[in-house]
């Protein structure tokens, strides 16, 4: 059985978001306490600059956090992306998902993934995706590549029946879509 389809080159990180919150909790958001630590911090000590010197302190504090989370936010991550392209990382990849007797393949163009199934240890559900986890990673193949939910239904099947009993255990949500 295979599954079809293209996907964007960075779209691995949105399709992982849920392995996080998974995995991590809350402290998946740790650098974002750090980084709102930094700008109060930067914000008391702006307010405190004022009292002995009253000029733009705080004004000058606003704007620069605020250009910072912009940075953060929309700049930082557009640099990564045309860093890779201009390495020669395509914008999209088509890839094949293929279950094979000893593993689940990801084949692309220029390379080619093959999970164990005594290697994944869960298979989790995204908003759009699902998510293939084990070893410490988790590989990610769209639900748009499924032509109807019964194609789902039965690609997940066929997951479950190769991995082991106790991670098919961890995988209620698929086994539930699986049924």
């Amino acid at each position: 059985m295979e599954i079809r389809g293209t996907i964007e080159t960075f779209e691995g990180r949105r399709a992982c978001a849920p392995l996080s919150k998974h995995v991590l909790g809350w402290r998946r958001h740790f650098q974002w306490y750090v980084v709102a630590g930094m700008i109060v911090s930067g914000l008391i000590g702006n307010a405190l600059l004022e009292l002995v010197a009253p000029t733009w302190g705080f004004v000058a504090s606003l704007a620069a956090a605020a250009i910072g989370i912009v940075i953060l936010l929309r700049v930082a991550p557009s640099m990564a992306q045309s860093a890779w392209r201009a390495r020669g990382v395509p914008a999209h990849m088509d890839l094949v998902y293929r279950i094979e007797d000893q593993a689940l393949a990801i084949v692309g163009p220029t390379t080619e993934t093959r999970l164990t199934w005594g290697s994944i240890s869960e298979i989790i559900p995204g908003r759009d995706y699902w998510l293939f986890v084990g070893m410490g990673s988790a590989y990610f193949l769209p639900r748009r590549f499924f032509a109807d939910l019964a194609a789902e239904a039965a690609f997940l099947r066929a997951c479950l029946e190769k991995m082991s009993p106790e991670a098919r255990a961890r995988s209620p949500k698929a086994a539930a879509a699986a049924a």
